[in-house]
């Protein structure tokens, strides 16, 4: 469900936003990402308009969805959720910070000291700040959509939430230290209260009906 659960974050957050009339959100209103949101709409309109293809609407079925409509619902998908991890952000940065801390302590050896795993923290860190977020390339299982009762609105209540809550989450994380937080009992506090994220209330009949949609 871990999956299922990461990919859902940022379907249709975008891309059917525009579609079937949902209001702005506040896990959709980063001032970062207008100009993506903007071209996955476009990107999602097109495929609508292709071969005269039935427009999207709220009541649609995700079962009922033309391939054209598919990819492009994945490629907003693909875009929006990789900019949680965007590192000019403060969820891109908690992320960053938090592999920094894990591959550090996890990755040392005896010889190594707490100067050395924080050197080790703040190296990883910097590198992933210094980098783009790295392109995803998630989308329906052909079968699984073919199953999935789940209506386009029913989507996107699960998509709004998930994305709002991710980014939340690592956000959270912006603060982490790599020197006080790869210490022997700072890591221990750190790894006992790491937030592995909760279910989402908004996704559970999303799950029930498409439990194989990746």
């Amino acid at each position: 469900m871990k999956g299922l659960k990461r990919v859902l974050a940022v379907l249709l957050v975008v891309s059917l936003g525009a579609m079937v009339g949902c209001g702005d959100d506040g896990s959709k209103a980063n001032n970062a990402n207008n100009s993506n949101n903007a071209n996955n709409s476009n990107n999602t309109n097109n495929a609508n308009n292709t071969n005269n293809e039935t427009p999207v609407t709220g009541a649609t079925l995700i079962k009922n969805l033309s391939a054209a409509q598919v990819q492009a619902l994945c490629d907003a998908d693909n875009a929006a959720y990789a900019s949680i991890y965007d590192p000019s952000t403060p969820a891109g940065r908690g992320y960053c910070k938090v592999s920094g801390i894990y591959d550090a302590v996890l990755g040392a050896g005896v010889e190594d000291d707490e100067a050395s795993i924080a050197a080790v923290c703040q190296e990883i860190y910097d590198d992933c700040v210094a980098d783009e977020a790295e392109d995803l390339e998630f989308c329906f299982d052909p079968v699984g959509q073919a199953a999935c009762e789940a209506t386009i609105a029913e989507f996107e209540a699960c998509a709004v939430a998930d994305i709002s809550a991710e980014r939340a989450r690592w956000a959270a994380y912006d603060s982490a230290s790599c020197v006080d937080d790869t210490t022997a009992d700072g890591y221990l506090e750190f790894d006992e209260n790491f937030d592995e994220g909760d279910e989402i209330a908004a996704c559970e009949t999303l799950y029930e009906k498409c439990p194989d949609l990746y």
